[in-house]
């Protein structure tokens, strides 16, 4: 055998380091661990994303409203409150309504176009009275929205 031949145990070795499939490449165990922990997020952030889109309902949003607070501002008076959607589907477009009744008489009404609540959030909004909502009864509920 020459210099110039390669030896069998050469050409194995060779052979040995360009194959992407064996261990005992030259691919250090530290980046295969690497590339098994990269494989097992990659299926869990799938697998979640399965879970959540077949558990939550298709169903239309359900609106609600809360008020959280009064404040009067010179002449006006500003409520503050957030609308919840509790429902399978977001709804853009939302209106909310707030009246102020006195003695069984409605004495102040004022709207408010909410543009987005995503299904499962809430959203703030203002509503603006010239007649203080503390006087008598604060009636605040969504009117209409889109389903998206």
């Amino acid at each position: 055998m020459t210099s110039d031949e390669p030896s069998d145990t050469a050409e194995a070795d060779q052979r040995r380091d360009w194959d992407p499939v064996t261990f005992d490449s030259a691919t250090p165990p530290a980046e295969w661990a690497l590339a098994a922990i990269g494989a097992v997020f990659a299926c869990v952030i799938i697998a979640l994303l399965v879970v959540q889109a077949l558990a939550r309902p298709d169903t239309l949003p359900q609106l609600s409203t809360q008020t959280t607070r009064v404040t009067e501002r010179g002449d006006q008076y500003v409520v503050v409150g957030e609308v919840t959607n509790t429902g399978g589907t977001a709804a853009s477009n939302v209106q909310v309504e707030g009246r102020v009744i006195v003695d069984g008489s409605q004495v102040d009404q004022a709207g408010v176009q909410v543009d987005y609540v995503p299904a499962g959030a809430s959203e703030s909004f203002i509503l603006v009275f010239s007649r203080d909502p503390t006087d008598g009864r604060l009636v605040v509920a969504p009117t209409g929205f889109i389903e998206d």
